[in-house]
């Protein structure tokens, strides 16, 4: 297998999902986020990212949210098949150094055939373990404990059957583990699957345990866009992508369907309906669109248990909510934008193109709080943003 041919397939396939749909204009305005005071992976604000690069201050291509423990920083540095750690957590700095490289045997080393990525993304923390998704790998891998120095090093488990089976799993987008469970956006087979308790054994291995629950699909052996087309409604999933869960409530971003899903009550059955939806005006239409109610593609979710932050890839913004949505929430209005002048705008790096600012997004793949900071993985801008306070 050719990585370099395989990422950019899989950047395109993401691009695509992201990307798809022609959003309208709203004429409504919200507040203008003051600029980042942190830019990770490049130089400065302004600087236009090489074709490629391989530094401890560089990235290409990060997908998906950053992950802390409180200590230290994980970047998904995705086209360069290796996730870099940043310790201490960067503050209001440019272009810091990385302390180590996982998945590589040093930070000058970017395509060591020895690595167990291909297409890493959205790492996340539980505890003592580090849990990364392999899209072109279809693989969730947990590394217990988590790596305190650059090198190559195999996973303690490792989950992915191939086909639609109960642990099959078909370009992985993000997972996290809340409490006992374990839960995969599965985004090609239009789910996310839910283990509980978190697996300790490698799929296939003895002692290999299923997920248990199945959200977007009738059962754990069905894997077709939402529920074969026929079906889009509260209950089903297309390419769902990113996910947040305090251990109540779910917030899961249904790309495809370029709609935000959410439980405020955790499911517990195969294929539960979610009572509230954001970026429609119901659960049967998906309609890409740009405003205060609007999404294009979107692909990343979190909270800090009042407001929610939307990574909207499509429309080249982050989008804040000043609530989780209750049941019965039919669209909601976000009450700040992040990488566009307004909510009617919606162009790559705010009309820039290619040309980054510090108040711009190209393609928006990951929000995530750290220590009270929100953290932007600007996919396109080859970047990471750090914005001090998270909430305007």
């Amino acid at each position: 297998m050719n990585r370099s041919s395989t990422i950019h397939a899989a950047l395109g396939l993401a691009a695509l999902a992201a990307l798809a749909g022609c959003p309208g204009a709203s004429e409504e305005q919200a507040p203008y986020v003051p600029p980042p005071q942190t830019v990770i992976g490049q130089a400065a604000f302004d600087v236009v990212p090489p074709a490629s690069a391989c530094t401890a201050k560089s990235l290409s291509q990060p997908w998906g949210p950053v992950a802390s423990d409180g200590s230290v920083l994980v970047v998904a540095d995705t086209a360069s098949f290796r996730l870099l750690a940043f310790a201490p957590i960067p503050g209001t700095v440019s272009g810091p150094a990385a302390s180590w490289a996982i998945g590589e045997p040093d930070l000058l080393t970017c395509d060591d055939p020895r690595s167990p990525f291909l297409f890493p993304q959205a790492p996340s923390f539980a505890g003592n373990k580090l849990l990364v998704t392999d899209t072109a790998w279809g693989q969730v891998l947990i590394f217990d404990p988590v790596q305190s120095g650059s090198g190559v090093v195999a996973p303690s488990v490792l989950l992915g059957a191939a086909g639609c089976v109960q642990s099959g799993l078909s370009t992985p987008e993000s997972a996290v583990v809340v409490g006992t469970k374990l839960l995969v956006a599965d985004s090609s087979y239009a789910r996310v699957l839910v283990w509980d308790p978190v697996p300790a054994v490698s799929t296939g291995a003895a002692g290999a345990t299923d997920p248990t629950i199945a959200l977007g699909q009738a059962d754990l052996v069905s894997c077709t866009p939402n529920r074969d087309g026929a079906s889009r409604g509260a209950g089903s999933l297309f390419n769902p992508s990113g996910i947040w869960s305090d251990g109540t409530r779910l917030v899961v971003a249904d790309t495809g369907n370029h709609r935000v899903l959410v439980w405020n009550t955790f499911p517990a059955a195969d294929g539960a309906a979610a009572d509230a939806v954001l970026g429609q005006a119901s659960f049967t239409t998906a309609t890409a669109a740009a405003g205060a109610g609007g999404l294009n593609g979107p692909t990343s979710v979190t909270s800090d248990g009042t407001h929610l932050f939307v990574a909207d890839s499509g429309n080249h913004r982050v989008l804040v909510y000043p609530s989780i949505p209750a049941a019965g929430t039919l669209g909601m209005s976000a009450t700040a934008v992040i990488g566009q002048p307004d909510l009617d705008s919606h162009s790559p790096n705010a009309g820039g193109g290619t040309t980054p600012g510090a108040r711009t997004l190209y393609n928006p793949t990951g929000v995530a709080l750290v220590g009270g900071a929100l953290f932007v993985t600007d996919s396109g801008n080859s970047r990471v943003l750090g914005y001090r306070p998270a909430v305007p």
